[in-house]
C-alpha cells in the first residue's frame, strides 16, 4: 500500500505539473487569465476538429472524481456516526452488501441541496469547500504532528515520514489563507457556516436538552429506515471489509 500511494501520487503530480507547462506555454500568463476555461482554450488552439475531446475528458474526470469522493465521504460520516459524534442512524450498515447506506445518502442529499440555491455561481461553491476542506485538512495534519510530540511512543500500526505531514501542514496554511486575502467575505461566510453546527451539535448530541417529542421522532424515523433500507447497527470489530 505504501509503494502504491507513493507512486501513484508521484505520477499524478508529474501529470499535472507537465500539462500546467503545457497551459503556460500555449496560453501565456494573459491568455489563461483571460480564458474561462483553459484545457478548453487550448484545446480550440491545436485540437483543431477534435476540440470536443476535452470536455469529454474533463466530464470523465470528474465523475471518476465523484465516485472516490462519494464512496470515501459517506463512510467518514460513518465512522463519526459510530463514535457518537452524529445520529445513530448514519452508523447503520445494509445487511446485505454492507455498505453504509444511509451516510451514502445523507451525503449525496446534501450535496444535490448545497448546489440549488447557487447553481449558476459554482465557482462560489467551489471556494466555500475548498476553504472548509483545507481548514479540516490542516486541522488533521497538526493533530498527526501534536500526537507525534505528546505520545512519541505510542503503537502506530501505519507511519508516515514526519516531513509528509510538516509538507501538508504548510501547505494547508496556504491554502487556508489565501482564499481569505482572495475573497475575505466568502471566506468569512464559510467559516461561518462550519461554527453555525456547533449550536446543533451541543443542542442534540452533547447535551440531552433536545424535547423527548423530538427523540421520540428520531426514533420512529430510525426505525423506519432501518425496515426499508435492511440496516443494522453492527459492532466495529465485525463489520466485513466491502472491498
Amino acid at each position: 500500500m505504501p509503494r502504491a500511494i507513493v507512486i501513484g501520487i508521484s505520477l499524478i503530480t508529474v501529470c499535472y505539473l507537465l500539462i500546467n507547462v503545457a497551459y503556460i506555454t500555449v496560453l501565456g500568463k494573459s491568455g489563461i487569465l483571460k480564458s474561462p476555461a483553459v484545457a478548453v482554450s487550448v484545446g480550440n488552439l491545436y485540437l483543431g476538429p477534435v476540440t470536443w475531446i476535452v470536455p469529454l475528458f474533463v466530464a470523465a474526470s470528474t465523475f471518476g472524481a465523484v465516485n472516490g469522493m462519494v464512496l470515501t465521504n459517506g463512510r467518514l460520516l460513518y465512522v463519526a456516526a459510530r463514535d457518537g459524534l452524529m445520529p445513530s442512524l448514519l452508523a447503520m450498515i445494509n445487511v446485505k452488501r454492507f455498505t453504509p447506506l444511509p451516510s451514502l445518502l445523507f451525503t449525496t442529499l446534501i450535496s444535490i441541496v448545497m448546489l440549488i440555491p447557487d447553481s449558476s455561481k459554482f465557482t462560489t461553491l467551489v471556494d466555500f469547500f475548498s476553504f472548509a476542506a483545507w481548514l479540516f485538512y490542516g486541522g488533521t495534519f497538526f493533530s498527526l504532528l501534536w500526537l507525534r510530540y505528546k505520545q512519541p511512543n505510542k503503537r502506530r500500526p501505519y507511519r508516515v515520514w514526519i516531513i509528509v505531514p510538516v509538507g501538508m501542514s504548510l501547505a494547508s496554511i496556504y491554502l487556508i489563507i489565501a482564499p481569505i486575502f482572495g475573497d475575505p467575505m466568502g471566506s468569512l461566510i464559510a467559516l461561518a457556516v462550519i461554527l453555525a453546527g456547533l449550536p446543533f451539535y451541543f443542542f442534540f448530541v452533547y447535551s440531552d436538552l433536545s424535547p423527548k417529542w423530538l427523540n421520540n421522532g428520531v426514533d420512529s424515523f430510525t426505525s423506519w429506515c432501518q425496515k426499508v433500507f435492511d440496516l443494522a447497527m453492527t459492532d466495529p470489530e465485525e463489520v466485513p471489509v466491502p472491498f
